[in-house]
Formats: C-alpha cells, sequence, structure tokens
C-alpha cells in the first residue's frame, strides 16, 4: 500500500459533510439546513464529549475498578490515535475513516488530528494521576462544563465579551455554573459514607480550616465545616476551577486535553489543603 501526505481543502471537507448527511435522505431540501444546524453547534461532538462522560462515571458508579476502566479508554485512544495517523499517510484509510467519524470532525481536522484523541487522553491521564474522586469530577467537567461553554459562547458571544481570543463571557460563566451544579450533586455523592468506604476518596464530606487538619484525630483548634455547607464551598472552588480552565490557554495545547488536567489540580490543590481527613495522594 503506497503512502503519501493528503491534505484537504475547507470546500473540500464542506462538501463530503454535506454528503453524508443527504446521502441518507436524497434531493431531500431539508438536508442542508439540517448540515449547517449540525455543523455550526457541532451537535455530533457535544453529543459525543458527553457521552463519553457519562460512560466512564455509569462504568465508575457500577463499581467497575479503575484499572479496567483506564484499560477501556487506553484501548480506545490507541485505536483512535492509530487510525489518525495512518488516514494521512494512505488515501483508501482516509476514505473509510472519513465515512465512519467525518461528521464529528471540524473543518480545521481535516488536515490535523481529531480532537477525541486529546479527549481520550485526558481522560486517562487524571484517571492515572489523581484521586479517584477528583478524576471523575474532571471529567464531568469536560463532558458537561467544556460543552455548556461551547454552547453558550456561540450563542450569546457577541452580546458579551470576549476575555480571549475565541473565549467569550459567556462561555466562561457557562462552564463555571454548569460546572458548579454539576459539582453539587456529585461531591454530595462523593461525600456519602458508603462511596469513601467503598472506593478511595480525597474529599470526605468535610473542609478543615487548619494547618494540622490530616492529622489523626485533629488538634481541638481545629475549625471545620461539614454537610450541605462544605458541599455549597466546594461547589463554588469547582466552578472557578473549571471556569479558569476552560479560559486558560496552555502553550497552545489542545482544550480537551488542558482542560481536564488543570481541573483537576486544582481541585486537588484545594482539597490537599482544607479537604480534612480524605487521602490526598497524587498517582493514586
Amino acid at each position: 500500500m503506497a503512502s503519501t501526505n493528503i491534505t484537504f481543502s475547507s470546500s473540500r471537507w464542506h462538501a463530503y459533510l454535506s454528503h453524508l448527511l443527504s446521502s441518507t435522505q436524497p434531493n431531500s431540501p431539508t438536508n442542508e439546513a439540517l448540515y449547517t444546524t449540525v455543523q455550526k453547534y457541532e451537535i455530533s461532538r457535544k453529543l459525543l464529549h458527553i457521552s463519553v462522560g457519562v460512560l466512564v462515571f455509569y462504568w465508575h458508579i457500577q463499581g467497575v475498578v479503575i484499572e479496567k476502566i483506564l484499560n477501556r479508554n487506553l484501548n480506545a485512544l490507541i485505536i483512535l490515535a492509530a487510525g489518525d495517523t495512518l488516514r494521512h499517510r494512505f488515501i483508501s484509510i482516509s476514505t473509510i475513516y472519513r465515512r465512519m467519524v467525518g461528521f464529528l470532525m471540524r473543518l480545521e481536522e481535516a488536515n490535523s488530528y481529531n480532537s477525541l484523541i486529546y479527549y481520550l487522553l485526558g481522560t486517562y491521564l487524571v484517571m492515572r494521576i489523581f484521586p479517584v474522586d477528583v478524576a471523575m469530577m474532571g471529567i464531568l467537567i469536560l463532558s458537561f462544563a467544556d460543552t455548556a461553554a461551547a454552547t453558550f459562547g456561540r450563542l450569546y458571544a457577541t452580546k458579551t465579551v470576549y476575555l480571549r481570543d475565541g473565549k467569550s463571557l459567556a462561555g466562561t460563566l457557562a462552564a463555571c455554573i454548569s460546572a458548579g451544579l454539576i459539582a453539587a450533586a456529585f461531591w454530595s455523592y462523593v461525600g456519602a459514607d458508603q462511596y469513601r468506604l467503598e472506593r478511595r476518596s480525597m474529599f470526605d464530606g468535610s473542609l478543615s480550616f487548619c494547618h494540622d487538619a490530616n492529622k489523626m484525630p485533629p488538634p481541638p483548634d481545629c475549625s471545620a465545616i461539614t454537610g450541605p455547607w462544605a458541599i455549597v464551598i466546594m461547589s463554588i472552588i469547582t466552578g472557578l476551577v473549571a471556569a479558569g480552565s476552560e479560559f486558560v490557554n496552555l502553550l497552545g495545547c489542545d482544550d480537551n486535553l488542558t482542560i481536564p488536567l488543570l481541573s483537576c489540580f486544582g481541585i486537588w490543590l484545594f482539597l490537599s489543603i482544607f479537604g480534612g481527613t480524605g487521602s490526598n495522594w497524587v498517582f493514586s
């Protein structure tokens, strides 16, 4: 099989994606409008982002051990990365690849790498590096908060200000609010005794504001916040961390890689200082 460097112009990629949609209903006048809507709002990509995160979290709460989840994630990453690399070298593989996942790709990814590779790499790294509850929160931020930021950023960017290239105030606020809401539900679940007993959790349902918070037993003058107020604080911190990770441009790296890593690091750092008696090990 002969290899070559393959490049596609935006117009050819646009035409190809249009063909994928129109092929299901030839001569349908609604197909072009459907394509425009799907492409403009990246509906397919957003659904995929959400579904991957939900699937990983579902496996986790069903009791699948983290090593099995890591292996599944790594297998998918290797297959996708190999296919994406080969499509740049071989025309026949490129054709098959575009038919299978072309509708999930942006125009600029025609001649670069699929962002799903960075998504899978980001989720793999946070599960490998951070405590399991912090890692799962980072994955949920990537799945939902990043999706909310992209959606509201496209809808309302022109009505707010741009904080930097490609990042609007509307999108950043959407990331903050959505992450805070998700965190409220997630940290309430994580704070439950059953979760802490069954899984290695960093957040134990309390926040301790003293230097010796992790000493057992804690010193008598150590003040602690527990119950709903601890959840509220964790939700606010998680929302702010998500907004910050959404805004930061880390050496030009793909957001799907940097958002979970930066989010998890921010949450881990906060819990390392104020996280009570939960596990605070990195490389869990």
